[in-house]
């Protein structure tokens, strides 16, 4: 049981009053979120499905990659105010960094250090129309990073 910190729940609850009307509903989540709880909380089905997956394509090296932001990273990005943009930036320098270096993206998991944040992505290899294209499950945090590929961005 942890309590969660002010500047993150003010987050959570900006966002969650573009999602959410019922007045109510959204008493109940700041009072759960504001608990000695706030932390266990965040894991509740009824608060992740206010964070749904998402889905943001672009190109690289005329690659297609698509990061599927999954609904629990969106809330923790959202709680700790970090940006999609800043997410999508630092995996292009992930992806410029390995093309730099002569390393290979494979399919498979990657954890990559980087400031402000480290990201940790499972990489699947998909063909698509247009192409060879890759999707990318993106999880913000240190997490588990064993049996990961490392790759330290950090200047």
């Amino acid at each position: 049981m942890a309590y969660l910190r002010d500047d993150g729940v003010r987050r959570l609850l900006g966002y969650l009053r573009q999602q959410i009307q019922d007045n109510e509903r959204l008493a109940y989540l700041e009072d759960e979120l504001r608990s000695e709880y706030g932390t266990e909380f965040l894991r509740e089905p009824e608060m992740t499905a206010c964070f749904p997956a998402e889905m943001v394509s672009f190109e690289i090296s005329e690659t297609i990659w698509r990061l599927r932001i999954i609904g629990y990273t969106r809330l923790r990005m959202t709680q700790r105010g970090i940006h999609l943009e800043t997410v999508t930036a630092l995996f292009s320098r992930f992806v410029e960094h390995c093309r730099a270096s002569g390393q290979l993206i494979a399919v498979g998991p990657y954890t990559i250090y980087s400031r402000p944040m480290t990201l940790r992505i499972d990489i699947d290899a998909i063909s698509d129309e247009q192409g060879q294209a890759h999707t990318v499950t993106v999880f913000v945090g240190h997490g588990d990073s064993s049996g990961t590929e490392e790759i330290n961005l950090i200047a």
